[in-house]
C-alpha cells in the first residue's frame, strides 16, 4: 500500500518542483524588471549634447540637410544612424527630445534582456542554475541605467556591438548548411554607423573569428561583403558631403593626441566605483570556465573589448561619467553569472556551498551599487559646474561621498580608503571635464533649455531678428530651442575651430580649442554671452565679473528688471547692436552695477 503510494506520488513531485521554480524564477525576472525600471526612472534626463544630435535630425526632416547651420556642411555628430533615426521619426511627427530617450530605454529592456536570455539557456546545466546573477547585475548597475536615457545612441550602440560579437560566435558554431543568414557582420557594421569607433572592436571580433575558422576567400568575402559595402559606403558619402574622412569631433576633440595620464584614471574610477576588485575572483573563475567551453566566444570578445578599453584610456576618458566603458557592463554581468557557477561547482560537495556562494555574488552585486547610490544622494541639488573637481557644496565639501557617512559604514574593512580613493580620481577628472556626473547634466540641461525658450520667444515677439548670430560654448539645447544661426566656440560643429590648435594649459576634454575673437567677428556674430552659455545673470554677478577685470569693450547689458540682466559681448560693437535691436537697451557695464 505504501509503496503504492510513493509511486503514484512520485510523477507528480517533479512536475510540481519544476513548476516551483519556473514560478519564482518568473517572479525574479519581474522584480529585477520593476528594479530595472526604477533605477531608470531615477536617473532619467536628456543631456545638451543631445539637443545637437536633434539639431541636426530635425534639419534633415525638413529639408535643410544634415548640417548644423544651414549651408554648412560640418559633421558636428558622431552617431548617423541615430540621426537617421530621429529624422524619420522628426519626418512623421515626433520631436527628436521626446522620443529619443524613450527608444533608448526600450533598447534597455531589449539589452537586459537577451543578456539574461543568453545566459539562462547556456549549454552548461550549472550556468543556467545561475542565470539569476546577470538581470540582477544590471538592474542593479547605474551606469547601466544613467544611460538607459540622455538622448544620445548609447544603448543603440552597445546593442548592436554586442550583439553583432555575440551573432558572430553563434555562426560560427553552425554548420555552413544550417546557417541561413550572417547577421553579425550586419549587425557590426550598424555599429560603426551608429559610432565610428565601433570600427576598432568589429575589426578586433572578426580577425578573432577568422583565425579560428578554415574557411575559404570566397566564404570570407561573402560574408564581410555587407560590412564592407554599409561602412565603405558610409565613409565614401561622408567625403562627398562633409569633405573630411572623419567626423568633425575627432578633430575637436581627440585629434590622436595621447591623454592617457588621464585616461588610466578613468578606467581606475570606473572600477572603483562599481567596485570591480571585489568581482575580480569570479570574472577570473569566468574566464576560465568560458574558455574551457566555449573559446571562440572568449576569444571574439577579448579581441574586441580590451583594444576598445585601450583606445577609451589612449583618449582620456570621456566627458560623460563611464559612457564609452559603459559597452564592459552587460559582459562582465554575463561573466560573472560564469564564474559563480563556476565557484559554485567547485565547492559543490561541501556543506551550504551554494548558500554562500549565493551570498558573495549578492554581496558583489551590492558593492557595485552602494557608491553610486552614495553619491547620488549627496550631489548638490542646485547645478554645480564640475563638482566636485571645479565646485563645492553649500558647505565647501568638494567629496562626491560626504565625509560624514565614512564613519557610519567604517565598519567594513577598507571602506574609508576605498571611499578616499573614489573620491580623490573623482575630483581629478570632474576638474579637467572628464566623468562629469548624470546629475549636472540634467541640471545644465534644463537650464540651456530655458534659456533656448527665453530667446525663441524674443524671436516670435520681434526682439531679435530670426536672422540673428549668435556663439555659444554649449551648442545644444539652447540653439536647438532658439533655432537661431550658431557659431560654435568649442568647434564641434565649425570645422575651422575644429582643426585649429590645441589651447594653452591643461588640455579639458572635448574643451580645448577655441575660437578666437576675429574668427567671431568674420562670421557675422552679434550676440556671445559673457560668460558660458550664461545670458541672463544676477547683480551680484555683474560686480564680481567687474571687481575681477573679466570684461572688455565688447561687454555690454540689458536691463530687463530688478536684480537680472542681460549679459552678453558684442563682436560687431556696441553701435551695430543699438541699430540691430532697438528693443534691446545695450549700455556699456557700468564699474558698479
Amino acid at each position: 500500500m505504501l509503496a503504492s503510494n510513493a509511486a503514484a506520488n512520485t510523477p507528480q513531485s517533479a512536475p510540481q518542483r519544476s513548476r516551483l521554480r519556473f514560478a519564482l524564477g518568473v517572479t525574479f525576472l519581474v522584480a529585477c524588471a520593476a528594479l530595472l525600471a526604477l533605477h531608470v526612472r531615477t536617473y532619467w534626463f536628456v543631456t545638451d549634447d543631445a539637443y545637437i544630435s536633434f539639431r541636426y535630425a530635425r534639419h534633415w526632416a525638413e529639408g535643410v540637410g544634415l548640417v548644423f547651420n544651414a549651408g554648412e556642411h560640418v559633421e558636428g555628430y558622431t552617431n548617423f544612424l541615430w540621426v537617421a533615426l530621429l529624422a524619420a521619426l522628426a519626418r512623421i511627427g515626433f520631436a527628436p527630445e521626446q522620443v529619443a530617450p524613450w527608444i533608448s530605454a526600450a533598447l534597455t529592456f531589449v539589452l537586459w534582456g537577451l543578456a539574461t536570455r543568453f545566459v539562462a539557456r547556456a549549454r552548461q546545466p550549472a550556468v543556467r542554475v545561475w542565470w539569476w546573477v546577470t538581470p540582477l547585475a544590471l538592474a542593479s548597475n547605474r551606469c547601466f541605467s544613467v544611460w538607459a536615457t540622455g538622448g544620445l545612441e548609447t544603448r543603440l550602440f552597445e546593442l548592436l556591438l554586442l550583439g553583432g560579437l555575440a551573432r558572430l560566435w553563434i555562426e560560427s558554431e553552425q554548420t555552413p548548411r544550417k546557417r541561413r543568414v550572417t547577421l553579425g557582420p550586419w549587425l557590426l557594421a550598424l555599429a560603426v554607423l551608429t559610432r565610428p569607433d565601433a570600427l576598432l572592436p568589429a575589426l578586433g571580433g572578426a580577425i578573432a573569428i577568422e583565425l579560428r575558422q578554415r574557411r575559404t576567400w570566397r566564404d570570407r568575402l561573402r560574408t564581410w561583403l555587407p560590412f564592407v559595402v554599409l561602412t565603405g559606403g558610409h565613409e565614401l558619402w561622408r567625403i562627398a558631403y562633409y569633405h573630411a574622412p572623419l567626423p568633425n569631433t575627432y578633430y575637436a576633440k581627440f585629434d590622436g593626441v595621447f591623454a592617457g595620464a588621464r585616461g588610466w584614471r578613468y578606467a581606475l574610477f570606473f572600477a572603483l566605483e562599481y567596485a570591480l576588485f571585489l568581482w575580480l575572483p569570479f570574472l577570473v573563475c569566468g574566464a576560465r570556465a568560458l574558455w574551457q567551453s566555449a573559446p571562440h566566444l572568449l576569444a571574439i570578445f577579448a579581441a574586441a573589448l580590451v583594444p576598445f578599453v585601450a583606445y577609451v584610456v589612449y583618449a582620456g576618458g570621456d566627458h560623460f561619467e563611464m559612457r564609452p566603458l559603459g559597452l564592459l557592463v552587460v559582459p562582465l554581468a554575463v561573466l560573472l553569472a560564469w564564474g559563480v557557477a563556476d565557484v559554485a561547482a567547485r565547492v559543490a560537495p561541501r556543506r551550504f556551498a551554494r548558500p554562500v556562494v549565493a551570498t558573495a555574488a549578492v554581496v558583489c552585486i551590492a558593492a557595485s551599487a552602494l557608491l553610486p547610490t552614495l553619491a547620488h544622494l549627496d550631489f548638490p541639488a542646485e547645478y554645480a559646474l564640475g563638482f566636485p573637481g571645479s565646485s563645492a557644496r553649500p558647505d565647501g565639501t568638494q567629496t562626491l561621498v560626504r565625509p560624514e557617512r565614512i564613519p557610519t559604514l567604517a565598519g567594513a574593512m577598507g571602506f574609508g580608503l576605498w571611499v578616499a580613493a573614489y573620491d580623490r580620481l573623482a575630483s581629478e577628472l570632474t576638474a579637467v571635464g572628464a566623468g562629469v556626473r548624470q546629475e549636472e547634466h540634467r541640471a545644465f540641461a534644463a537650464a540651456t533649455s530655458d534659456v533656448g525658450h527665453d530667446l525663441r520667444g524674443w524671436v516670435e515677439d520681434g526682439t531679435l531678428p530670426a536672422d540673428t548670430r549668435i556663439a555659444l560654448h554649449c551648442v545644444g539645447a539652447i540653439p536647438y530651442w532658439s533655432r537661431l544661426w550658431t557659431l560654435d566656440l568649442l568647434g564641434l560643429c565649425d570645422a575651422q575651430v575644429g582643426r585649429g590648435p590645441w589651447g594653452s594649459g591643461e588640455r579639458h576634454v572635448a574643451h580645448a580649442k577655441w575660437a578666437a575673437p576675429d574668427y567671431i567677428r568674420r562670421c557675422g556674430v552679434e550676440i556671445q554671452p559673457a560668460l558660458p552659455c550664461r545670458f541672463f545673470v544676477a547683480d551680484a554677478t555683474l560686480r564680481e565679473v567687474a571687481a575681477s577685470g573679466g570684461c572688455d569693450s565688447t561687454c555690454a547689458v540689458v536691463r530687463l528688471a530688478p536684480d537680472f540682466s542681460l549679459f552678453v559681448r558684442l563682436p560687431q560693437g556696441l553701435a551695430a547692436a543699438h541699430r540691430r535691436f532697438p528693443r534691446l537697451a545695450f549700455e556699456a557695464l557700468p564699474a558698479n552695477p
